[in-house]
């Protein structure tokens, strides 16, 4: 009888184990599953949301056309972590595409409306642009470009302030956490997008990142690589010629690993918004899109493990020199765009990032006070930690794309 109870006691213990075992957090118990579903949600739900402006109006569309999609859109969730559902996603979105003409200029006004929406925190900005520029025709919009508005401006500063397109992410699925960003904004995204992929770079743009982590992580093993340290630059440049146009893609390059939410994150920033729909526009094919989209995801992840890595166990990273210490997303953005308009005037390459710095940080630091609850001193310090690595990055940035190191 005793030994019958102690095997019942057992019993009892092993499956209370099992049942605390089963009731672990995905991100512990399997991480790679777990980033995989949470990239599955955000990309769905951020379509969800373009798609529901999309076809908020179809008055333009046949009756058949407004039945099918109204169908479909109505049988998907608001995110999923489902494959298979994620493609029926991309798979709307593609065949939205691909309607009459009309039909297509109303629905491309509708996801308009949705850009716009998204820009109204930055409104102040937009409104000075907009009273300045030349909106474009309602028969002819530039349907190809997934970024920002086409305006004519009588300034080229206006037309420059058009393209960095501020705006704020206007729904976000939450992570593991149950956590949300209180400041989900950004500039120029859509613009680094596009310098990374374009229809010049899009088909070899995985095969070079792949290579490019491949030899970074290979770096480690050099003999004496403590005191020679490691080129990002040399890195990425490999065997090829060295160029402006292929250091401002650098550049770009770093922004995307440096600026991207992570795949734990709880939405996406513009370059995927962009490279999902150019890829999508390139190939019709959503299963490609959702491989290429992943590839791009697993990369970010890699990249900054390896670099946090190296960080903590003191390994000298560098690019031509320029120390990687203290540097993060702020100085490579103002980098990257004093790169990108180095054929421009002083005005631009020097002034036009570090005022864009300042706008954004100002917004930023509204957020540390009112929702991070920071004290002011707090927020304060990291305004003017921020604008200022936007001057270092300014400084550098266009001297390394003009090759003047």
């Amino acid at each position: 009888m005793k030994n019958f109870f102690s095997i019942c006691c057992l019993l009892i213990l092993m499956m209370w184990g099992s049942s605390v075992l089963a009731e672990e957090p995905l991100h512990k118990t399997n991480p790679i599953l777990f980033l995989t579903l949470q990239n599955y949600r955000v990309l769905s739900g951020r379509i969800h949301k373009i798609l529901e402006y999309r076809f908020s109006s179809m008055n333009q569309c046949s009756v058949g056309t407004q039945k099918t999609f109204k169908t479909r859109f109505e049988k998907l969730p608001l995110y999923s972590d489902n494959r298979e559902i994620v493609l029926e996603f991309l798979s709307l979105y593609s065949d939205s595409l691909n309607v009459e003409k009309d039909c297509l200029i109303t629905l491309d006004k509708n996801e308009q409306e949705f850009k716009n929406f998204e820009r109204e925190r930055f409104s102040s900005v937009h409104k000075t642009l907009d009273a300045l520029c030349v909106p474009p025709k309602k028969d002819n919009l530039d349907t190809s470009n997934t970024g920002s508005i086409e305006r004519n401006c009588y300034f080229k500063f206006q037309q420059v302030l058009s393209d960095l397109d501020p705006h704020c992410v206007s729904f976000q699925v939450p992570n593991f956490t149950n956590s949300v960003d209180p400041f989900p904004c950004m500039m120029a995204d859509y613009l680094i997008g596009r310098s990374m992929v374009s229809d010049t770079s899009w088909e070899y743009y995985i095969q070079n990142t792949a290579r490019f982590m491949d030899q970074f992580r290979e770096a480690f093993a050099r003999p004496n690589i403590r005191a020679q340290g490691i080129n990002l630059w040399e890195i990425f440049l490999g065997s090829r010629k060295d160029t402006p146009i292929l250091r401002e893609e650098f550049l770009a390059q770093l922004n995307f690993f440096f600026s991207s939410s992570q795949s734990a994150s709880s939405y996406i920033r513009g370059f995927h918004d962009h490279i999902w729909q150019f890829v999508l526009r390139k190939t019709k094919s959503p299963l490609v899109t959702l491989d290429y989209f992943l590839a791009t995801r697993i990369k970010i992840n890699e990249f900054q493990t390896v670099y946090n890595w190296a960080l903590q166990n003191n390994y000298p990273m560098n690019i031509q020199g320029i120390q990687m210490t203290g540097k993060n997303r702020h100085n490579f953005m103002a980098a990257f765009l004093a790169c990108h308009y180095r054929n421009e005037n002083s005005a631009f390459y020097e002034s036009l990032p570090v005022m864009l710095g300042y706008a954004y940080e100002t917004y930023d630091f509204k957020s540390h006070v009112s929702d991070d609850k920071d004290s002011f001193e707090v927020a304060k310090e990291n305004f003017v930690t921020d604008t200022n690595r936007y001057r270092t990055g300014v400084y550098w940035g266009y001297r390394f794309c003009m090759q003047q190191f």
